[in-house]
């Protein structure tokens, strides 16, 4: 009787022990998924682009806006690629409404960031 009580103890311990290293597994995935989320890659681009042409608080939260509105569109599986070219010359469109001459020149100049903007 101790021997079968001593072996239903072993397994249930053993499945205890294994549920929380799968909950460790899924809580490591979740904290990946919330830093590639389309509100940070946004705020990341945007902060990038207020640091090279010196943005508003206001201006930058549009970008915001704009770019985390970009990456939640191009999450979608099914999104074709006609659409996505559409979308960076949607997007090109809103830069250059929205940033001065200068600015657009000075975000054109650096070609590593506007290619990442736009695309």
């Amino acid at each position: 009787m101790k021997k079968i009580l001593f072996i239903i103890a072993l397994i249930t311990f053993s499945f205890s022990a294994n549920a929380q290293e799968a909950k460790s597994a899924s809580t490591d995935v979740k904290a990946n998924a919330v830093a590639i989320s389309p509100e940070n890659e946004a705020k990341k681009d945007a902060k990038q682009l207020q640091q090279l042409l010196g943005l508003t608080d206001s201006k930058t939260q549009d970008f915001i806006n704009l770019f985390q509105q970009k990456y939640e569109t191009m999450s979608v599986k099914e999104f074709s690629k006609e659409r996505r070219v559409e979308l960076a010359r949607v997007i090109e469109l809103k830069l250059r409404a929205s940033l001065t001459d200068t600015q657009m020149q000075t975000l054109e100049s650096n070609q590593e960031l506007y290619k990442k903007l736009i695309n």
